[in-house]
């Protein structure tokens, strides 16, 4: 997904299909513990695509193990990119509803590897992107 997006194409096929397969992988190996991070990571590439309604579908399974397993660092990535989903489909107040919930999550947990992504939202829903 990087590569394609340095590149500036639009063609997001191979990582699709690449995602598809990691997360078919997971579910097979019975690996719950890295099912949130591949299905954020897939909500992602449908966010670019924008085909939001599949991005919030990988979100949702993602929330819904999460929780389910107490796994709060995956729950600030997914509060990370529901913000920047609901930035892009222009939901200013539920993306801030997001961001609040990812920032209390981190902070609560001591997730600051995220407080980058924390300013770069904050930015975006103030307009200075």
């Amino acid at each position: 997904m990087l590569r394609v997006r340095e590149e500036g194409a639009e063609d997001f096929t191979q990582a699709g299909e690449h995602l598809d397969r990691a997360v078919e992988g997971l579910r097979e190996g019975s690996r719950q513990d890295y099912l949130p991070r591949a299905f954020v990571a897939r909500a992602v590439l449908y966010r670019q695509q924008k085909e939001f309604s599949k991005a919030w579908s990988n979100l949702e399974e993602a929330r819904e193990i999460a929780e389910r397993g107490g796994m709060k660092l995956y729950l600030a990535d997914y509060h990370l990119e529901a913000c920047r989903v609901c930035l892009d489909e222009r939901k200013k107040e539920e993306a801030r509803e997001h961001l609040d919930n990812a920032r209390k999550l981190i902070e609560e947990t001591g997730y600051h590897r995220r407080d980058r992504e924390v300013g770069e939202m904050e930015e975006r829903l103030e307009g200075k992107e």
